[in-house]
């Protein structure tokens, strides 16, 4: 690792496991860093001498973590002219409402670049550390492009995987459907890419939505969308029904299978690809 380019401070011990999450990020684009524990109230003497001696050591800038009165940021802001962070924790009653306000109103011409508070603050104030210091520093500046691009690649991921969650659940919902109306006597039809649409096709001898009664002797389909009635299809046999539909259904991709309809390869299947009954 190189020389420290960044100066962690915390004003009490008590803070390391906090500030660590801030450490590991450093870690990762492979910035130099120190750690010191220095209280602005109880040794504000050390904490101007170690701001005011930075620069001479290399450091580029200071991330400064503190609860309750947290003044610490702001002490070394007014003792060096480098750049400061400042990262709220939670150290009292006040869940670091405190510290955040200590930390952030800083007045004119003493600033303080303030994250959030607790472990969100740590890392972020190690990220914004390394997107400073790559203004000047091409390597840097492509670890920090990486990091982004790793970013955007999880989110996608996440994304991916709510889509086949809820297809999955879209398929098990139109299993179910499917089956209440198998048990019926209907069937319903399976379309790529959009779960929610059933064909439920019945023979005329079983009432349908509604206890609705095709033509006597025929057969007739119900278009079903979202859990809705679409629309009503009758014809003389299985197969003129089948036709029908699959006509009505020429571009899209459907696949009908009517009980009692038999092809020579086994139950009459009809497919068809553009678009969709409506």
């Amino acid at each position: 690792m190189s020389e420290p380019q960044v100066a962690m401070v915390m004003g009490s011990i008590s803070d390391i496991d906090v500030m660590m999450h801030g450490v590991k990020v450093l870690k990762g684009y492979d910035i130099g860093y120190e750690v010191r524990v220095l209280s602005a109230h109880r040794a504000p003497d050390a904490v101007g001498e170690f701001a005011r001696d930075a620069a001479q050591r290399g450091v580029k800038l200071f991330i400064a973590g503190a609860g309750a009165a947290a003044h610490l940021a702001g002490a070394l802001a007014a003792h060096s002219p480098l750049p400061v962070i400042g990262v709220p924790l939670v150290a009292s009653s006040l869940a670091g409402f405190d510290a955040l306000l200590a930390t952030v109103q800083m007045p004119g011409g003493v600033p303080v670049a303030t994250v959030g508070v607790g472990k969100s603050g740590a890392v972020n104030a190690a990220h914004l550390a390394a997107r400073m210091l790559a203004v000047s520093d091409s390597e840097l500046a492509q670890k920090v492009a990486d990091e982004r691009a790793a970013q955007l690649a999880n989110v996608m991921r996440m994304d991916g995987e709510v889509k086949e969650r809820l297809a999955g659940e879209a398929t098990a919902h139109q299993a179910a459907v499917g089956a209440k109306l198998f048990d019926e006597g209907g069937v319903p039809v399976r379309h790529v890419g959009s779960p929610e649409r059933l064909i439920d096709v019945r023979p005329a001898r079983l009432p349908g939505p509604g206890n609705a009664q095709p033509d006597a002797g025929g057969f007739y389909a119900w278009s079903w969308l979202g859990g809705r009635l679409s629309s009503r299809m009758t014809a003389g046999s299985a197969s003129a029904l089948t036709a029908s539909i699959s006509k009505s259904l020429q571009h899209s991709r459907w696949l009908i299978d009517v009980p009692g309809a038999m092809t020579r390869g086994g139950p009459m299947v009809s497919s068809s690809r553009n678009r969709s009954l409506r």
